[in-house]
């Protein structure tokens, strides 16, 4: 399966935003349980060097946040900043608050993330 277009289109957006230079390892699903045992609806692991992320039922501007949260830290660990995830430290904040920046400049020139993901859900992609 693939990602759609505008997925794709998001996520070189991101990465051109974030100047990030290495391609980044993506794996995009719709694992509900996996969620809920990390607790979390994405994930980078820096020790894998893999993003995991929720689409499932989303609406598609919820799930690019995501994306672009943990596309943030990818961008982190390419400057060699210590990762550190916990709930209001500088990364995750950070995190948080570029991830919030893309999704409102992102969709002033794509209102169709607004809606429901049509696309079926794919195992995993590499930029």
């Amino acid at each position: 399966m693939k990602l759609s277009e505008l997925d794709n289109t998001f996520i070189d957006y991101v990465i051109e935003y974030l100047d990030i230079q290495t391609s980044p390892n993506i794996v995009i699903g719709d694992d509900h349980a996996k969620a809920k045992e990390i607790k979390a609806l994405g994930c980078y692991y820096p020790s894998e060097n893999v993003i995991w992320v929720l689409r499932g039922s989303r609406v598609i501007a919820d799930w690019y946040r995501t994306l672009a949260h943990e596309l943030v830290h990818w961008r982190q660990r390419e400057l060699n900043q210590v990762m550190d995830g916990s709930d209001g430290s500088d990364l995750e904040n950070e995190a948080n608050s570029k991830a919030a920046i893309i999704l409102r400049n992102f969709g002033r020139s794509f209102d169709e993330i607004y809606s429901m993901s049509n696309s079926d859900p794919v195992d995993s992609i590499s930029n």
